[in-house]
């Protein structure tokens, strides 16, 4: 696959997108979960926290009265020190009116506004409280003092002074709602939205993080790799010192989360742009961690420890251990004793691993990557749902950890596809540490490449077949046409009857010659093909063999061959096309007569073997036969290497194939100078 710029673009956008979701979705969650939101509405959470604010805002009206009135503390201390409390509160002092009673009822501080009272009213009492009250300087009392000192704008200067705690009677606020005012803040808007969207943030939760992991994948594996190139190498941004790349990324981060709080306080009255301001924010964070993460993977992938040594860490402390010639000692000590511990831990976990994948892989397909979905999926629901921060860790640990096995394998897959594409299929794909569909698919591919391999060696024998075709072809036309192009010119120029004859005998000769080549090669080009019509009746093997005995009788008397048949007394009767058997057993005597060693005898058998009908031919070969039978059922190979006879190297392989049109089978045995062929037909 070609990993395209616009492709790793889009993954680390869809990435981001997906990321961004997956926080969304889980902050959500979190939000809803801790306000007890899955068993009440957001009407009811809200006047639970109402009415504590309200309280709240009551107990500091009546402190701040008490401390003030009755206290007699400065205005400005209480400012500096308890202006928190009150501040926090603004937004229910600017939407309530309020009236502070005494315990004897009467109105000590009012806002109220004459006797308006058309609004909403609340009455709040609040009992068991202490205020401060100033202690003048030399004045004796009884309960504990504490010194403090505030600054006073007046002169400048801080101001030192005692004061005690005193209890309060009971008290009671009046709360009026101002008319327009509305005390529930963007906030709560905002928690509604969220609300109505409760039961889909599972879903989002789950799809995106799905979402993720395979953008996540797909980009793990085209990190550092470019269109046309085969080589692995950081580039681009990519290339960055990755402390530097991580202070930057952090410095976007950190800018990003700064400008979203302080647009939320500008849109804090307007709770759909503010929730859309604060994801716009979120998803250019994890755009900026996903390409971050991104860079890292290409570094990693980077051959020769690039990711390191280009950190500007990494440059200081190569500067810096330049010079120590022990260093290289201690770090091969160092390897070798973490080798051993990590080789001792890992064993009973290895095991464990080795079993666990043994059942995954005998499960089937779907249902491997079904189990896979459903342990992420369930990993990430538990991540969000354990209280623990060390179980959180686990779990978020073990999605992470699957999700890179996963990235691991294919891409191990995709660099052994991409070898044998290169064409080395002698590398093939290690398949231990592979599971379920990703070791069969290592598996299909190694077969592949075998196959691949023998298709190479099939193709190259098929070449090498064609070349010896062309020459063999070219020699064999050559040589009858040439003497047949010599005698036309000899008897062109003057000559006697007697030569006329000679030279008529000897074209008529070569012309005969080159017409049976060139019926065989088309024969041949026939058979090869299919392109002969089969008809498929029932034969008596014996009367064929007499019958094709007989056409040949008088060329076997001429070659001093002794046919010797032996039949069984049973009648056999083949499956076979009379006029293709009678080609196959004229080819097979015709090379008998050419090749085979003159006094000798030429033995014929016929049985009937397991429902077979075998027809055997044996003869002793004139010639050495310096040639495999594999050989000799090649395409214009002869016995006679010398090529003087006028045969054309093709009886034996036009043979098998129309042995093979007619569901038979030829077979060929060369045991020193014995030639054997077998011919097995189908019985009746």
């Amino acid at each position: 696959m070609k990993h395209h710029i616009a492709f790793k673009f889009l993954a680390i956008f869809l990435a981001a997108l997906a990321l961004t979701s997956a926080v969304a979705g889980a902050a959500g969650i979190c939000i809803l979960a801790s306000g007890n939101l899955y068993d009440r509405t957001v009407e009811e959470y809200r006047d639970e926290r109402m009415e504590s604010t309200r309280r709240e805002f009551a107990v500091n009206l009546i402190h701040r009265y008490a401390s003030l009135n009755l206290g007699n503390l400065p205005e400005s201390y209480l400012d500096e020190y308890h202006g928190f409390s009150w501040q926090y509160d603004t937004f229910v002092h600017d939407s309530y009116y309020y009236v502070i009673r005494d315990q004897h009822g009467a109105a000590v501080e009012s806002t109220l506004p004459g006797s308006t009272r058309d609004t909403k009213f609340y009455s709040i009492e609040v009992t068991n409280l202490t205020y401060r009250r100033l202690v003048p300087p030399g004045a004796e009392t009884s309960a504990e003092v504490v010194q403090d000192s505030y600054y006073d704008p007046e002169t400048g200067t801080y101001v030192e002074f005692e004061y005690e705690y005193v209890d309060l009677p009971p008290y009671t606020v009046e709360l009026y709602l101002l008319p327009g005012a509305t005390p529930e803040n963007t906030a709560w808007t905002a928690l509604k939205m969220i609300w109505n969207y409760r039961s889909s943030l599972f879903y989002v939760l789950g799809a995106s993080l799905l979402a993720f992991a395979a953008a996540m994948v797909y980009l793990c594996c085209a990190a550092g790799r470019k269109p046309g190139s085969d080589t692995v190498r950081a580039g681009g941004v990519n290339r960055l010192p990755l402390d530097l790349y991580a202070l930057l990324s952090g410095s976007v981060v950190v800018c990003t989360a700064f400008t979203a709080i302080e647009g939320s306080d500008i849109f804090r009255f307007n709770a759909a742009t503010m929730l859309n301001l604060v994801f716009f924010a979120l998803f250019f964070g994890c755009l900026t961690f996903v390409g971050f993460c991104f860079g890292c993977v290409a570094q990693f992938k980077t051959p020769g420890g690039f990711w390191w040594r280009n950190t500007l860490i990494g440059r200081g402390l190569h500067l810096l251990v330049l010079g120590w010639k022990a260093a290289p000692c201690a770090l091969k000590w160092l390897s070798r004793l973490g080798k051993r511990v990590l080789k001792a831990l890992w064993w009973p976990i290895g095991a464990l691993i080795r079993q666990i994948a043994r059942v995954y892989g005998m499960l089937p397909r779907i249902w491997q990557f079904l189990a896979a979905g459903a342990v992420l999926l369930a990993l990430a629901l538990l991540t969000f749902a354990v209280d623990h921060d060390f179980w959180r860790f686990v779990c978020l640990g073990l999605f992470g950890a699957i999700v890179f096995y996963g990235a691991w394998a294919f891409g191990v897959l995709c660099d052994g596809a991409k070898r044998m594409r290169r064409g080395d299929l002698d590398s093939k794909i290690h398949t231990p540490l592979l599971l379920g569909s990703f070791r069969e698919f290592a598996g299909e591919l190694n077969g592949l490449a075998d196959v691949v391999v023998e298709a190479a060696q099939d193709k190259l024998k098929s070449e090498r077949m064609k070349t010896e075709l062309i020459t063999n072809v070219s020699h064999d036309i050559k040589t009858p046409l040439t003497s047949i192009i010599n005698y036309v010119d000899l008897m062109e120029k003057p000559h006697t009857p007697e030569e006329q004859y000679a030279y008529l005998e000897v074209l008529s000769r070569q012309s005969q010659r080159l017409k049976k080549l060139i019926d065989d090669l088309m024969e041949m080009s026939k058979a090869s093909t299919g392109n002969l019509s089969v008809e498929i009746t029932d034969i008596d093997a014996a009367e064929a063999i007499h019958q094709a005995l007989g056409e040949f009788g008088d060329k076997l008397e001429k070659a001093n061959l002794t046919p010797v048949v032996r039949t069984p007394e049973k009648q056999v009767i083949m499956k076979a096309d009379g006029k293709l058997l009678w080609r196959v057993l004229s080819n097979l005597l015709s090379n008998a007569v050419k090749y085979a060693q003159g006094g000798t005898r030429l033995y014929i058998d016929l049985l009937e073997i397991d429902g077979k009908a075998v027809i055997s031919l044996k003869n002793i070969s004139r010639d050495e036969l310096n040639v495999s039978a594999e050989e000799l059922m090649e395409r214009f190979v002869r016995g006679d290497t010398s090529r003087n006879t006028e045969g054309s190297g093709l009886g034996l392989n036009i043979a098998q194939s129309l042995m093979e049109l007619q569901k038979g089978q030829l077979q060929l045995l060369v045991d020193g100078d014995l030639f054997k062929v077998t011919l097995t037909f189908p019985t009746v």
